[in-house]
């Protein structure tokens, strides 16, 4: 019976560390660039994964029909091997979502817009000086010096800064 229960548990435990780590991942990369809201979801779904797998693998353990042991195997071992595909999928797009630059606001407050013009809409939230954010672009002026920086604190905080409130991070 030992090890009829180790072959049955082992499967059981790998599935179960898999559904861990794609649970991580999804909140590590969720959290950080997507914000408090998309954060909320992944949690709520998490369980929903976790019961899926669960009936899968008490079809297998529990039902005597070979038909149905073998939907709650295969059941569980595809829901393995897409954890592990989504995992490989989620930090690759995290890895290609970060940005390589990043800058510091230097100006004791300032404003985030939603274009590169003076003039655009803003965002009514000011940043204070101190405030570490993500370059994504640049928009140079007509003497060829950056006058914008296109950034990133999180998904509610993205827009323009002008540059003279703005400084790069040396890396």
């Amino acid at each position: 019976p030992m090890r009829l229960i180790l072959g049955f548990s082992v499967p059981v435990f790998f599935g179960y560390l898999f559904q861990q780590f794609y649970n991580l991942a999804d909140t590590v990369i969720v959290g950080k660039f997507l914000g408090v809201s998309a954060l909320a979801s992944v949690g709520s779904t998490g369980a929903v994964c976790f019961l899926l797998f669960i009936v899968c693998a008490g079809l297998y353990v529990f039902m005597k029909d070979v038909a149905v042991r073998k939907v709650g195997f295969f059941g569980g071992g595809i829901l393995i091997g897409l954890t592990v595909i989504f995992v490989a999928f989620a930090f690759y797009a995290a890895r290609s979502a970060r940005s390589d630059s990043e800058g510091v606001i230097t100006a004791y407050k300032t404003t985030l817009y939603k274009e590169a013009s003076a003039t655009s809409k803003t965002n009514p939230s000011q940043l204070t000086r101190g405030t570490v954010m993500d370059v994504l672009d640049e928009e140079k002026g007509s003497n060829g010096k950056t006058s914008w920086y296109k950034v990133r604190l999180n998904s509610d905080f993205v827009g323009w800064v002008k540059s003279s409130d703005f400084e790069l991070i040396a890396e």
